[in-house]
């Protein structure tokens, strides 16, 4: 399945009801009126839909996927190393799976994926 019917398809899944506020705050707050944002949240909710999507459907692990998912979740060719540290850090205060997601962060997985940004 495309990255494009993933994000269609498939909800974004939250840590907790705060998370989930903090993500419509900024929805709200900075996503219309900041353009680097709306890259970034674009690239966080694609890039977090595919990996749930992956390790749901194919059972692939957090640190098989990621990389391969934050490139099909960059479908604007817009992403920056701005943009994804930003991501990174969304990802892990926010994201359903974000414990999985510090521990990729914390061996390597943020260094290796800034290579292809």
């Amino acid at each position: 399945m495309d990255i494009k019917t993933i994000d269609e398809m498939t909800e974004f899944s939250f840590k907790d009801d705060t998370s989930k506020k903090r993500w419509i705050h900024l929805v709200e707050t900075q996503y219309f009126d900041n353009y680097n944002m709306h890259i970034t949240m674009d690239f966080v909710r694609r890039w977090g839909k595919a990996m749930q999507y992956q390790m749901k459907n194919n059972q692939a692990s957090l640190n098989t996927i990621a990389i391969l998912c934050a490139k099909e979740a960059d479908i604007d060719k817009l992403v920056k190393q701005p943009h994804l540290e930003k991501a990174i850090t969304l990802l892990s205060e926010t994201w359903f799976y974000c414990n999985e997601f510090q521990k990729w962060v914390a061996n390597g997985g943020s260094a290796i994926i800034k290579q292809y940004f």
